[in-house]
């Protein structure tokens, strides 16, 4: 019964100017490989229009980098010969050097603090297992808990998908091997599915010009990061300090 969240009310720039393209798109495949097939031709399709001046400016993210979890994207990118960077999981969680030309895969977690034009959030119908490392560091940094248990694994999966679906500047494209499970209903039920786009719609998308100045991996101002970074941390004590005895 006692509130744990703040209420909030979120609305849209009332200055801002949108150009009028679909900038959520939907893939379903017929399979993991099929879904992967038409991820690596509409990243293509983007590239040979012009929509993107580089593979660069375009990622995919996953909940894991493993074989298992993204074999499938880096076969169908190789078949289609759209250029990418593999980059796993780094030591020290440090931010991994994307090269250009390529296609960055990383991880959700990897992506924090980052944009690109074009990002594609892949296997929706496989939603992974919340914030592995929140729940990693929580052994070493016990809390008390301030959400029903029953409800944690939820809000992880939410928290998880905010950070990923807000590192696009232009285009967001959610992907999946068959209907997502139904709580990704709300976002995925009425996108417009690619490539069974109309005509009109199709021609909108391909005539835009996303960011052709922007580099890979392109860095949040300070004041947008979703976790800040601290460099150094100095601790001034306040007041003298105990003197220590002198031995004997």
């Amino acid at each position: 019964g006692m509130p744990f969240r703040h209420h909030k009310t979120v609305k849209p720039h009332a200055a801002g100017r949108h150009a009028d393209y679909p900038s959520v798109l939907a893939v379903l495949g017929n399979g993991p490989q099929d879904e992967a097939q038409q991820l690596a031709e509409l990243l293509r399709v983007l590239r040979s229009c012009g929509v993107i001046t580089d593979y660069a400016q375009a990622a995919l993210l996953l909940h894991s980098v493993k074989e298992r979890a993204c074999g499938h994207y880096l076969s169908a990118f190789a078949e289609a010969d759209v250029p990418y960077h593999y980059a796993p999981a780094a030591s020290r969680k440090l931010q991994p050097d994307f090269p250009a030309g390529r296609v960055c895969v990383t991880t959700i977690h990897q992506a924090k603090g980052l944009e690109w034009p074009v990002v594609a959030v892949g296997s929706l119908d496989d939603s992974g297992g919340g914030d592995e490392v929140g729940s990693e560091l929580d052994l070493y940094f016990p809390r008390p808990a301030f959400e029903p248990p029953e409800r944690v694994a939820d809000f992880d999966r939410m928290r998880q998908h905010y950070v990923a679906f807000s590192r696009a500047q232009n285009l967001l494209i959610l992907t999946a091997s068959r209907p997502p499970a139904a709580h990704f209903a709300p976002i995925w039920d009425g996108l417009p599915r690619w490539p069974n786009l109309d005509a009109a719609a199709r021609n909108r998308l391909l005539s835009q010009r996303f960011g052709a100045e922007r580099r890979s991996g392109t860095p949040l101002p300070p004041s947008d990061l979703v976790i800040p970074r601290v460099k150094r941390l100095i601790v001034r004590p306040r007041g003298r300090l105990p003197t220590c005895a002198k031995p004997g």
